[in-house]
């Protein structure tokens, strides 16, 4: 590592020091051999100057804060690695460096020093002798006496730190915290609008008036700039949050009463009241604004429930309302199918209603819940395989009914034989009973049908016979459903009118 190199401003007699601690005996220009890139901290410690630099090494200037008795105050200087030599500005009290090029004339009285050639030209710079330009040759004289102190090429200050010690007040109107003395403050709010800008006091703190007030939890965003335009790195600062959130809106209650969906500030705490004012839900607004929250129980037509918002900071939202009422009737199912084993119900109808089935007697042979996807399946109690007509209903969570729907099982079943068969005494016709509904069918031996009928509502039937049969004739009855099924054959014997004549005869 190079020599630290100390130049007293009284004489500008250069001293090098080697690597490390030094101690100041007057007021002086201190050259430290590293740029700013490798320093982790400058600080004040009583009167000296403390610099730790990034490798973990400390290096301490004594006296460096001692202000002589003409009022001069000691100066560092910085030479980077490339030769660029930078000037360490700082006010009273300390509150920082600010790096710049030294560009002024503002201390003519060391113009001898500057005609010195043996001095070197950094420290010129340090004494504001030598500007860019040239303009310390013209001070040494003119002609060839002045004329190799050169200017460096103009260097950029270091950008000012970011801003520390950030706070927002109660009332959200103003941003204060410290920062590089002379630089300007800029206050944006999250989407870059500028909300405030002010400026650092000479003391490095500084005070920012908003335009508009932030209580609201925002995040701030603070960055100084300095006169050479280079701007520090933003610093946040979040603002406090006494601003309630708006009352929650868009509230819908689930078709069963058991969830309560709405809109509102994105992670607030939702919570449900019924009338007498008993939390029955809670639950949290998702990022997307949206919220669904279960109820502990289903509410019921005309009840009246409170919904309200909360955020982090404790603050409610004033309620908003939800009248569970004017619930309306459920529509009919549809598209209900018996299966072809006859022990399920399918179709359709509106999500969480209930499903209700009977039977022609009005019996309930099963019931289910319609899915979310508006498709239900309920098992029935028993088989439907013969035609039977059932009623469907869905029940809404306020206990209102939809009108019936009607589904007819399939029919595999074929009807029970007809019974009490009579052909009546002239031979004209075949009574009996069966199947309501059922068609009959009467057949003589050879199998040629001589007489077609249906059983009525009360199970009975009578049925026209051609020809007559009135000798005795063996008849075959069956039955068949509508959907083709053909019961077994009943037999039934015609009257033998000679037979019948002949028995009167011998009585006679």
């Amino acid at each position: 590592m190079k020599n630290i190199t100390i130049v007293d401003k009284a004489t500008g007699a250069a001293t090098e020091h080697a690597f490390g601690n030094a101690s100041l005996k007057g007021t002086s220009i201190v050259k430290l051999p590293f740029g700013q890139e490798s320093v982790q901290s400058f600080q004040q410690s009583g009167q000296n100057l403390v610099v730790t630099l990034k490798s973990g090494e400390t290096i301490t200037i004594q006296n460096f804060f001692v202000v002589g008795a003409d009022g001069a105050t000691n100066q560092l200087v910085l030479e980077n690695t490339d030769g660029t030599l930078l000037l360490g500005n700082y006010s009273t009290p300390y509150s920082g460096f600010n790096f710049t090029e030294i560009s002024t004339l503002d201390d003519l009285g060391v113009a001898a020093i500057a005609a010195d050639s043996s001095v070197p030209d950094w420290v010129l710079w340090g004494l504001g002798i030598l500007a860019v330009g040239g303009t310390a040759a013209a001070l040494s004289g003119g002609g060839g006496g002045g004329g190799h102190h050169s200017a460096p090429a103009p260097a950029p200050g270091a950008a000012p730190g970011a801003a520390t010690g950030l706070e927002v007040n109660s009332a959200g109107t103003l941003v204060s915290g410290k920062g590089q003395a002379g630089t300007t403050v800029t206050v944006k709010d999250a989407a870059g609008n500028v909300l405030g800008t002010g400026t650092v006091g000479t003391d490095g703190n500084f005070q920012v008036n908003l335009d508009k007030p932030q209580t609201n939890g925002e995040t701030l965003q603070v960055v100084l700039k300095d006169a050479a335009g280079q701007e520090s790195p933003p610093a946040p600062v979040v603002a406090g949050d006494s601003t309630a959130p708006d009352a929650p809106t868009d509230l819908v209650i689930s078709a069963d009463g058991a969830t309560v969906s709405g809109k509102g500030e994105p992670n607030t705490t939702v919570t449900i009241k019924d009338a007498s004012g008993n939390v029955i839900g809670t639950g949290t607004v998702g990022a997307d604004g949206n919220f669904q929250v279960s109820l502990d129980t289903p509410a019921t037509e005309g009840e009246s429930l409170a919904v309200t918002l909360e955020d982090a900071a404790g603050n409610e939202s004033a309620p908003g309302g939800l009248v569970v009422a004017d619930i309306e009737t459920p529509l009919a199912p549809r598209n209900l199918t018996i299966s072809d084993a006859g022990d399920t119900l399918s179709g359709e109808g509106a999500a969480a209603h209930k499903v209700i089935i009977l039977n022609d007697a009005g019996e309930e042979v099963g019931s289910g819940t319609v899915a979310d996807d508006g498709t239900f399946l309920v098992e029935l109690n028993s088989l439907h395989t013969n035609g039977e007509r059932l009623r469907v209903f869905l029940r809404n969570f306020s206990g209102k009914e939809s009108l019936p729907g009607t589904a007819i099982a399939g029919d595999t079943i074929a009807p029970d034989a007809p019974t009490d068969l009579l052909v009546g005494e002239d031979g004209s016709t075949v009574s009996g009973k069966g199947e309501p509904g059922a068609t009959v069918t009467v057949k003589d031996a050879d199998g040629d049908v001589i007489g077609t009928g249906t059983v009525g509502d009360d199970g009975n039937f009578q049925v026209t016979l051609d020809p007559l049969q009135v000798s005795g004739e063996t008849l075959a009855v069956t039955l068949t459903d509508a959907a083709g099924n053909e019961s077994v054959p009943a037999s039934v014997i015609a009257v033998d009118i000679d037979d019948t004549d002949a028995d009167a005869d011998a009585d006679a």
